[in-house]
């Protein structure tokens, strides 16, 4: 008879040894793997003054990938809050990584050299593992699918290295077409910019491009050439409001570097929309139906990267989102419906990707106030300081039909909470569902100890909460699913922490279900998990 406790037992311990112990060293480097079949792989050239990374050199079967430099927030504890605290800095506080990025149709030999020696190395997310080989200091493997991977080196938790690896891109525009609008790399003046009746697509050619603020309307198009960067810029005379928070006063610009407000508008291409000149200033803000944003890069923003207000049917598909700003959070879906993020990579320094709700007018509550049918499905998030995957803070209108599915937290830094709710406002927040997302939290350095905050579900008054909320009664949450989670903890303090803190007998949070979580390879149970609820009922699946 087979002894299955044994087996789950051994499987259980396997498993947990793999999740702890992904690096490959130079002491034990794994042979050289089989070479795949050949790829078509394109490669696009930086633009002449872009800044460069000294630390890391790329090569896809053979060639050079340029290798781009990016703030990142600091490894230390300290310096990283303060980053996203001391909002008048506006980003004084940084580390640097990387990023690599190219087109492939089909698996690619990539062989990256460090600037120093190599004693560890693994790439990111560790499910799907995918062996590196360490010789001296370069580290080779093989990427066999488009996807977004990381490359940790030495244990270093920031100084990262994020390759993009792209399908072929199809279906691009030329330049050359009846309908595009080409621009040559320069300095742009687009505030008062009007499209050509029989144009309907500004093209952004490789080089650096400059520009101040532009409008897209119904039926355009802006598309960023591979090779291309357009840098945000402020005019001298750009209204700004001023922002007072916490005594720290900041200037808000009020235009975003790209308004998408229409009708039938998509980004799109290889290239990079950065707004490292341009501090207090959002990349971009949509407002509008059937909206498409594909592929691009964007860096460096102000302010929030894309806010998506009271809008329907926007897919957001493979975008790449690097931040290191206070208030950069990466992507804010607000009071939007049938929304859909999938395939993208986003680091921000602030919240991940949160979806929210208020009123366009103060006491009533419109059908396009409200959330619903959104999802949030194979992304991977880097979480330096607040929440990976949150409905919240705000909530003045109702929010549900919000999935979460199949996303990796490929490291979460933060002291906020990895996934949940934090509803402050007067609307409910129902039907959301936290499933099959994969989270490590072994690198976190700010968890208190004795308990790794996870997984969260607030009912709160908070200052980001609409004024008109902050006097009402607060609303309710209902019916939530977190489920197939896994959780990797740092070995030696594997405990995670639930908080289900409802406000009031009428506030409460109501019908919770927790399925199939595990802690670093286990289940849920009394060891491993800590429980704080109050004002909440019919919660299932806790030890």
């Amino acid at each position: 008879m087979r002894n299955t406790a044994f087996v789950s037992s051994l499987a259980t311990l396997l498993l947990t040894a793999t999740m702890l112990l992904p690096h490959a060293s130079a002491a034990a480097a794994l042979p050289p793997q089989t070479a795949p079949t050949a790829a078509k792989v394109v490669i696009y050239p930086a633009p002449a003054g872009q800044p460069l990374s000294s630390a890391y050199k790329v090569q896809v079967g053979g060639r050079d990938v340029p290798v781009y430099l990016q703030r990142v927030s600091p490894q230390d504890k300290t310096l990283r809050l303060n980053s996203v605290d001391d909002k008048s800095q506006y980003g004084l506080k940084y580390e640097e990584a990387g990023f690599a990025y190219f087109d492939a149709d089909g698996p690619v030999d990539v062989t990256v050299t460090f600037s120093g020696p190599v004693t560890a190395a693994r790439l990111l997310p560790t499910s799907p593992a995918i062996p590196v080989a360490v010789q001296g200091n370069t580290i080779r493997f093989t990427a066999n699918s488009p996807q977004n991977l990381t490359l940790e080196v030495n244990h270093l938790l920031v100084r990262t290295l994020h390759i993009f690896m792209n399908p072929i891109e199809t279906g691009a525009p030329s330049p050359k077409d009846a309908n595009v609008v080409y621009l040559a790399p320069g300095t742009h003046a687009l505030s008062a910019y009007k499209m050509p009746p029989d144009k309907s697509i500004l093209y952004f050619g490789p080089g650096i491009h400059n520009i101040d603020n532009l409008a897209l309307s119904d039926g355009q198009m802006v598309y960023i050439a591979g090779g291309a960067v357009v840098r945000s810029t402020i005019r001298a005379d750009e209204p700004f409001v001023t922002d007072t928070l916490a005594g720290q006063t900041s200037k808000v610009y009020t235009k975003p570097a790209i308004a998408i407000y229409g009708t039938r508008i998509k980004i799109r291409g290889r290239g990079i929309l950065d707004g490292l000149e341009a501090p207090g200033k959002r990349l971009l803000s949509i407002q509008g139906q059937d909206i498409g944003l594909y592929d691009v890069i964007l860096m460096n923003s102000g302010n929030w990267f894309m806010p998506i207000f009271f809008s329907d049917r926007v897919v957001v598909s493979n975008l790449k989102i690097l931040g290191y700003r206070a208030n950069s959070d990466g992507i804010d879906i607000y009071s939007s419906r049938d929304v859909s993020v999938g395939g993208c990579f986003i680091r921000t320094v602030d919240d991940v990707i949160t979806v929210k709700s208020k009123t366009q007018h103060p006491n009533a509550v419109s059908p396009t106030d409200v959330v619903s049918n959104v999802m949030v499905r194979g992304n991977r998030l880097w979480n330096e300081t607040g929440t990976a995957m949150v409905i919240g803070t705000a909530v003045g209108a109702d929010i549900s039909g919000v999935t979460f599915t199949n996303n990796d937290v490929i490291r979460d830094l933060a002291r906020g909470a990895s996934e949940g709710i934090n509803l402050a406002g007067t609307g409910t927040v129902s039907n959301i569902r936290f499933e099959n997302n994969r989270i490590d939290r072994s690198g976190n350095q700010i968890d208190a100890p004795g308990a790794s905050r996870v997984i969260y579900v607030y009912i709160q008054h908070s200052q980001w909460e609409a004024a008109a909320d902050k006097s009402k009664a607060l609303g309710t949450v209902r019916d939530i699913t977190f489920s197939d989670t896994q959780v990797l903890l740092p070995p030696q303090d594997p405990k995670i922490r639930i908080d289900l803190q409802g406000a009031s007998e009428q506030s409460d949070i109501e019908g919770v279900q927790f399925q199939n979580l595990t802690v670093n390879g286990k289940p849920l149970s009394k060891s491993n998990t800590l429980v704080n609820e109050k004002f909440a009922g019919k919660i299932s699946g806790l030890p």
